[in-house]
């Protein structure tokens, strides 16, 4: 981190791609020693260079990292949501195949946030209860109707 700080001292105030590009590693840096405010901070300040220079495929990514962090450390799923769809619209723009893992990351924020929600956790400990008052012969049906994507439902 130390030197990072350095390196954004030193480096020439019109140089605002690398700027952008050392105040994102800090960010990484904080994230990673769960200082999520300061990582959020430092993102925030990249995202913003990043659009003042036209750069927009690390402004998306950015962005990304941001909504990753906001829904993994503070469960904000709601804002988390919105910059992964901010990031999503720019690599699509783009036509960047970094747009499917954003997709993907965006689904795995939605399922965090179901799981999270009043049914979800009443979902779960449905399951939960069924799988443990189960036995053997209903655990493999109950497997075997998953698996093979039957609803349980009678025609």
């Amino acid at each position: 981190l130390r030197h990072y700080q350095q390196a954004s001292e030193v480096c020439p105030d019109e140089d605002e791609k690398e700027k952008s590009a050392i105040i994102h590693n800090m960010a990484v840096i904080h994230a990673g020693q769960g200082r999520i405010e300061e990582a959020l901070s430092l993102y925030k300040a990249s995202a913003d260079i990043e659009e003042s220079i036209g750069n927009v495929q690390g402004k998306a990514a950015t962005l990304a990292m941001m909504g990753q962090l906001l829904a993994d450390k503070k469960g904000d799923f709601e804002t988390a949501l919105a910059y992964l769809q901010e990031s999503l619209e720019i690599l699509e723009r783009l036509r960047s195949p970094d747009a499917e893992k954003v997709k993907e990351i965006m689904s795995q924020v939605q399922f965090m946030a179901m799981m999270q929600s009043p049914e979800g956790g009443n979902i779960m400990g449905k399951l939960k209860t069924l799988l443990e008052s189960a036995d053997e012969e209903e655990l493999k049906g109950i497997l075997g109707a998953i698996l093979s994507g039957e609803d349980g439902e009678e025609e």
